[in-house]
């Protein structure tokens, strides 16, 4: 099975085809640089990336977008600080707890009896269910991409 972070560049892909005129900013950290070429690698010269480390930069980068997609993170946060409307993919963390601090978010998860599981720690995450992952695994790149699509055509997200 491929990594699931290929699911982002599929997404971009199919938006880009949606969007010609369309630009994706991808930002990424020191140590995504898999992700990134693979991402940069399979798709056209629109996709710009953002490896920007200084917060202040990040966040005016951040205020260009018409919606940020991401899982749960850091950057995730930056943007709805920065009142960006967020499509927020979450597996084993908490999305009643960590989702968003805004109205302008959209939470995309695929519920299992089993999530969530992930409680922060300084053990390294595993799949107590043996699963795979499949609560982050199972999202579909459609669900994604209706989210993304609501979003973009009224503006803002729904909070969970």
């Amino acid at each position: 099975a491929l990594p699931i972070w290929t699911k982002f560049a599929d997404v971009i892909q199919t938006l880009g085809r949606r969007y010609p005129n369309g630009r994706f900013l991808l930002f990424s950290g020191p140590h995504d640089e898999e992700v990134t070429n693979y991402i940069l690698g399979r798709l056209d010269g629109r996709i710009i990336p953002v490896r920007e480390t200084n917060l202040r930069h990040a966040a005016a980068i951040l205020q260009r977008c018409r919606v940020f997609l991401s899982n749960d993170s850091g950057p995730m946060h930056l943007a709805a600080a920065m009142r960006v409307p967020v499509v927020a993919l979450f597996g084993p963390t908490n999305a009643r707890r960590l989702h968003p601090w805004t109205k302008q978010h959209v939470v995309v998860r695929h519920d299992l009896p089993c999530s969530p599981c992930f409680q922060y720690s300084s053990r390294p995450l595993s799949c107590p269910a043996n699963l795979d992952y499949a609560c982050i695994r199972d999202i579909t790149i459609d669900q994604v991409l209706a989210t993304l699509e609501t979003v973009l055509n009224t503006g803002a997200g729904q909070p969970i």
